[in-house]
C-alpha cells in the first residue's frame, strides 16, 4: 500500500509531462502531378461503372468495369489487381530472361 502512494503520483507526473504527439509532414508539392498518382487514378477511374447508382449496387458501381474488363481466367478461382500485376511482372521477367539467353548464344 505504501508503494501505491509513491507510484501513482509518479505515473501521474509522467503523463502530465509527456509532450503532445505531433506529425511533421512536409509537402514537396501537389501529389496530383506525380506519375504514380496519375496511373493509380486512371486505374481507379477505369474500374468504376458510372452507369450504376452506388446506392442501389455499390459493388457494381465500384468494381463493375474492372470485372467486365478482366474476366476470371479458367484456371483461377479468384483474380484481382494484385494477381494481375504479379502475372504481368512474371511475364516481364520471363521475357527478359529469354532475351538475355538469346543474346548470350550470339556471343
Amino acid at each position: 500500500m505504501r508503494w501505491a502512494v509513491v507510484i501513482v503520483p509518479l505515473c501521474w507526473c509522467t503523463l502530465d509531462t509527456t509532450p503532445p504527439y505531433e506529425v511533421n509532414v512536409r509537402s514537396t508539392g501537389s501529389s496530383a502531378n506525380d506519375e504514380g498518382y496519375k496511373i493509380a487514378s486512371e486505374i481507379l477511374r477505369n474500374s468504376i461503372n458510372f452507369s450504376v447508382d452506388p446506392c442501389e449496387d455499390f459493388f457494381e458501381f465500384a468494381c463493375g468495369n474492372w470485372v467486365a474488363r478482366h474476366p476470371l481466367p479458367p484456371d483461377e478461382v479468384s483474380y484481382d489487381q494484385f494477381r494481375r500485376l504479379k502475372d504481368k511482372m512474371q511475364e516481364e521477367i520471363r521475357s527478359t530472361y529469354v532475351t538475355v539467353r538469346q543474346d548470350l548464344r550470339l556471343l
